[in-house]
């Protein structure tokens, strides 16, 4: 009988597959050119993104390459970091796969590399096709040059991404949080600014320690005292995290109540030869699920640890109190229009600064940071919520007040401090900063746009949403009529644009925003007040109740995870939105309104005879969503109005 034999031969599309299998958001891919200076031994890479240009530069002083290296470094499907896993420093190296061209190609249409090792300097360019090739040949020059130097730069331009995609914030705290820039040797900066180590709130520390199919991992997992924007469980492998955090903590947790203040941090090595091609998670196996029970029971003495310090009543009310008060200064400095607490920015208590510092202010992460251990705050439990909201803003107004003055000579600083700290107060008198805000805007006048994102606070992309939408009506291409302006101020208050929402969480805002909305349309009837839709017919623009941002983001993360069908993701929503929940369920999801304020909405409810608000299960007080953030707006106006009436000055004087 004749033998046949057939050669294995590769397919023309399989980088092209390839790229599309290994590359995931963009920030992903960026991440995975700064592993390969990492893997380079590199001390210090350098990012610099220039969206009005389209070009991305990622520069280090790595050991660069000579011909040997760039063959490896167009060589697809294998590398030779297997043969050698440890660089010459010793660091074990994150990359594997040999796909740096591919992702390149993910990025942009076209890029020059430079790289350089001792007196030899090597030069190539390439644009892409659509479809990548094997066999593709490219060309390189190859010069001496008189400084001895090490390094590879890529300039990648015609990029596919857009500022809408990548934020410079969100960039950074992503390779903060996913490569060990904790090394006393490996610096990253992004424009030109040091990406910090990552750091944790004062918390309670537990030890996590596990020996079994997985290899040795160990670690800390850290209980916070407030939800955290990094929660979840961050697993490394050889200093590089993998996987989804939120959904590690979220196989190993069985407590609701743990969700948002988990922060653990595991090393486990052992897991390199268990993760998938594009290290998003760790594949499933009795490795993983041995781990996933060992983390399970120590995340049972975190919750026991928890249950025990709610013990202790009249701390955790004062710490409650605390928060609450927080909370209500904030939206006051909102409300008022204090520059340095606006869109987006965020009132935090924290036990990281030094003692006798009242707080900083993080402009680049939108933090208004309070210190929790300074003599202003240290009122003992029982103290009233008046008084603690009294101290908070005196920290506050004293901390922005200084910062104020700072740039001003030694000799000035102290009378300018004191006049800029009684503007401020003035500031904060008890009057409508929305009835403030329309009292300016002349109903028959036009105001150009940047006018509109002065007083509105936004950037050009929030601007234009609005606009484009018609929730802000243009009457021209001149700008906006004051009439209209001072309508969608109205109908607005109160509420955060959706959109800005997702620009705020996610790198991929504008993939997010076509399914959310899609989802929204369907049940806007049923989630009105804690949804609206303000955009015009068939272009819709929604905004979220001040109080539910968070659990809007909760059903839009729902979604993340595998909610595949539209169908599945309009119940999850619908689900949500139109539950039940206990009182402290509603305290934990709702944002700046606390139990105090539940049980006042409450009162008030029965005060005015609302019906239908709450319900039974099992002999447990149910309040239903949607009516309860109805009576939490009219509750609103009501104070409003009765404070109006009774001109009252609880906020003019320090």
């Amino acid at each position: 009988m004749p033998k046949l034999s057939i050669r294995k031969t590769a397919g023309q599309d399989l980088l092209t597959t390839v790229r599309d299998l290994a590359t995931g958001d963009f920030i992903h891919s960026i991440i995975e050119l700064v592993a390969n200076s990492y893997d380079a031994d590199a001390t210090e890479v350098r990012i610099d993104y220039d969206p009005q240009a389209g070009t991305l530069r990622i520069k280090d002083d790595g050991e660069g390459m000579d011909k040997k290296g760039l063959e490896s470094f167009f060589r697809s499907g294998d590398s030779e970091k297997k043969a050698r896993p440890l660089t010459p420093r010793g660091r074990p190296k994150l990359g594997n796969f040999g796909i740096a061209t591919v992702l390149i190609s993910h990025l942009g249409s076209q890029y020059d590399l430079t790289t350089q090792q001792a007196n030899s300097q090597i030069t190539l360019s390439e644009t892409f096709k659509d479809h990548l090739k094997l066999e593709d040949v490219v060309d390189c020059e190859t010069r001496t040059v008189r400084r001895k130097d090490h390094g590879t730069e890529i300039r990648i331009s015609d990029l596919k991404f857009t500022e809408e995609d990548i934020s410079i914030p969100s960039l950074r705290r992503r390779i903060q949080w996913n490569l060990p820039v904790q090394m006393p040797d490996f610096d990253v900066y992004v424009n030109g600014k040091k990406v910090e180590a990552k750091s944790i709130e004062k918390a309670v520390t537990f030890r996590f320690e596990y020996a079994g199919l997985g290899g040795p991992s160990e670690g800390d997992i850290h209980l916070c005292t407030r939800p955290q924007r990094e929660r979840g469980i961050h697993l490394y492998v050889d200093g590089r995290r993998v996987g989804d955090p939120q959904e590690i903590l979220m196989a190993a947790n069985k407590s609701v109540a743990l969700t948002g203040k988990v922060v653990g941090i595991i090393q486990a090595n052992g897991f390199k030869e268990h993760m998938t091609f594009d290290r998003t998670k760790i594949k499933d196996g009795k490795p993983y699920r041995e781990f996933v029970a060992k983390l399970g029971a120590t995340l049972a003495k975190v919750r026991q640890y928890q249950e025990q310090l709610e013990k202790s009543a009249d701390q955790r009310r004062h710490e409650e109190t605390l928060e609450d008060a927080a909370e209500v200064v904030e939206r006051l400095f909102k409300s008022k229009g204090v520059a340095e607490l606006g869109r987006g920015v965020s009132l935090v208590l924290s036990w990281d600064l030094e003692p006798g510092e009242i707080g900083t202010i993080d402009r680049g992460e939108k933090y208004v940071e309070i210190n929790r251990g300074h003599p202003l705050l240290a009122l003992p439990p029982g103290t009233k919520r008046p008084v603690l909201e009294q101290a908070i803003q005196s920290a506050v107004v004293d901390l922005i007040a200084g910062e104020r003055v700072k740039e001003a000579k030694r000799s000035e600083q102290l009378d300018l401090y004191r006049s800029t700290a009684q503007e401020i107060w003035r500031q904060l008198r008890p009057a409508d900063a929305l009835r403030a805000s329309r009292s300016s805007i002349q109903n028959d006048r036009v105001y150009n746009r940047r006018e509109v994102m002065q007083r509105l606070d936004l950037t050009l992309t929030e601007y234009e949403h609005l606009v484009g939408t018609g929730a802000i009506k243009s009457g021209d291409s001149k700008g906006v009529n004051g009439y209209s302006l001072r309508r969608f101020l109205e109908v607005s208050a109160g509420m955060t644009a959706v959109y800005d929402l997702l620009l705020d969480q996610f790198d991929n805002a504008a993939v997010k925003r076509e399914v959310v909305y899609n989802v929204l349309s369907d049940i806007k009837s049923m989630a009105n007040p804690l949804i609206l839709d303000l955009g015009s017919p068939g272009d819709p623009c929604f905004f979220v109740d001040d109080t539910c941002t968070s659990v809007l983001l909760d059903c839009i993360n729902t979604i993340s995870r595998g909610i595949g069908s539209h169908s599945k993701a309009v119940e999850s929503f619908s689900e949500i939105i139109g539950g039940a929940y206990t009182v402290n369920r509603l305290n934990e999801m709702l944002e700046g309104v606390g139990k105090i304020g539940i049980n006042a909405a409450l009162a008030y409810a029965k005060k005015v005879g609302t019906r239908g608000l709450e319900a039974s299960s099992n002999g447990t007080r149910m309040i239903q969503l949607v009516p309860f953030i109805k009576v939490l707006r009219s509750k609103r106006k009501a104070d409003y109005r009765a404070e109006e009436a009774a001109k009252s000055e609880r906020y003019a004087t320090i």
